[in-house]
This record gives structure tokens, sequence and C-alpha cells, in this order.
């Protein structure tokens, strides 16, 4: 029994933290202390594992923008999810969320355009400036966020999760 405990736990990440929350009216500061809790809790083991400390915190203000867009546009009421996993130095962070349909259909073009490599993310960036003059939304955070860790975006568009948005960012460290 205490053999397969110790394998169970051996197959697991080096390092994963894991919450999900309920988003309300009144708990906006909670979730905002729990998203800084997961970011300084990746940056102390990403030191930890000997990681060059303007890298680490890169990475770790990465995760955090992940973590801050999910807690923002989480619909009141719904249960969100994020995961923060490092294996070797392969860092991954997964949010999941409920977010209204016009949020959740202009995050999912906007990964689309910038996997979709029409333009490159120095381009993206420019562009999304531009229109943030005049919009006040500009989704930069995604573009330097990938620009600073030359990490990969997915989004999960399956048909069944319709009401769901599903990131995941990778990085190598």
């Amino acid at each position: 029994m205490l053999g397969e405990c110790y394998e169970d736990l051996m197959s697991r990440s080096d390092f994963q933290y894991f919450y999900k929350f309920r988003k309300t009216d009144s708990n906006f500061q909670d979730l905002w202390r729990m998203k800084s809790a997961a970011r300084e809790s990746l940056r102390e083991w990403l030191l930890s594992i000997r990681t060059e400390p303007a890298m680490a915190e890169v990475i770790s203000n990465a995760s955090s923008e992940l973590v801050e867009n999910c807690i923002k546009y989480s619909r009141i009421g719904t249960y969100s999810f994020v995961l923060i996993s490092v294996v070797n130095r392969d860092v991954s962070v997964e949010t999941i969320n409920s977010a209204e349909t016009e949020q959740r259909e202009k995050v999912r073009s906007f990964i689309r355009d910038i996997n979709s490599g029409r333009k490159g993310l120095t381009e993206l960036y420019i562009e999304r400036l531009t229109e943030s003059a005049s919009s006040g939304k500009s989704q930069l955070g995604f573009i330097k966020l990938l620009m600073e860790t030359k990490g990969r975006i997915e989004i999960d568009e399956s048909p069944d999760r319709d009401e769901i948005v599903a990131l995941r960012v990778s990085i190598e460290v």
C-alpha cells in the first residue's frame, strides 16, 4: 500500500498549485489575495530550482495575468479553476471559467489570431495598442505574456464547452 502511494506521488508534477473559487459580489479582494499567493508560490518554486530571478519574475507575472483575467471575467455565481504546474522545467498555467458570451468569443477569436501565425506578436501588440486608445480594451496582457516568456497559448473550443473559457499557457524555463 505504501509503495503504491509512493509511486503515485512520484508520477505527479514537481510543483502543483490548484484551487477553485466561486465568484460573488463580495469576494473580489479574497480572490485577488489567492491570485497573489499562487503567483508567489510559483515564483518561489522557480527560484528554488535555480531559475534566473528575472525569468522567475516574468513567468510568475505571466501566471498572474492569466489568473487575473480568470477572476475578472468569470461570471458571478459560477465556479472557476486554476492549475499551475511545473514538470522538470516546463511550466503550465491553466484556467477554466464561465464567461459572458461576448467576452468568451473575444478571447477565442484573439487566441485564434495569435496562433494562426498570420501576424507576428509584435505586429499584434501594436495593432491592439492602437485599438485600445479608442476602445479601452486591448488584451495586451496575453501578447505581452507570450512575448516575454516565448510561451504557447491554447484554448479549448470543444462544442460541449460552449459557456467555458479553458486556457493553457505552456512555458519552457
